[in-house]
């Protein structure tokens, strides 16, 4: 099979103190064109971009943690002690002012343009991935 990966996949960290905004932006990448899954913990997440089982990477990653000030840094060395060299991308939806240029601030539109220059696009809709 001759699957070539053009793209990284994107984290993206939601905060677990805000379900009901979270059930929306779930709902809202179901709708994109994004192939998107959802996964428990942060090494599900790397399992699911080390996967070259499937003949396709999710295009965004939706981890809900406790706490994005909290959990940020954690995730972020654990990611880099996996990828190695490349880097994953990482972003939240946050207000604590955090300036890493992997931290993502802003609104879903501000998201979905961020994330249409990272992700090339495609003929077809893409849909979730069961996780």
């Amino acid at each position: 099979m001759g699957y070539e990966i053009t793209h990284q996949s994107v984290l993206l960290l939601l905060d677990g103190n805000t379900s009901a905004h979270n059930e929306f932006i779930k709902r809202w990448f179901q709708k994109s064109r994004f192939l998107t899954c959802e996964v428990a913990d942060i090494f599900q997440a790397l399992e699911e971009i080390a996967d070259f089982t499937m003949p396709q990477r999710p295009d965004v990653i939706l981890l809900e943690v406790s706490s994005i000030s909290d959990d940020f840094e954690g995730i972020k060395r654990v990611t880099q002690t996996f990828a190695g060299q490349t880097e994953l991308p990482i972003f939240a939806f946050s207000d604590n002012g955090n300036d890493d240029k992997e931290y993502f601030q802003g609104n879903l539109a501000q998201l979905e343009e961020k994330l249409n220059g990272l992700i090339p696009g495609c003929g077809e809709s893409r849909r979730s991935i069961a996780a």
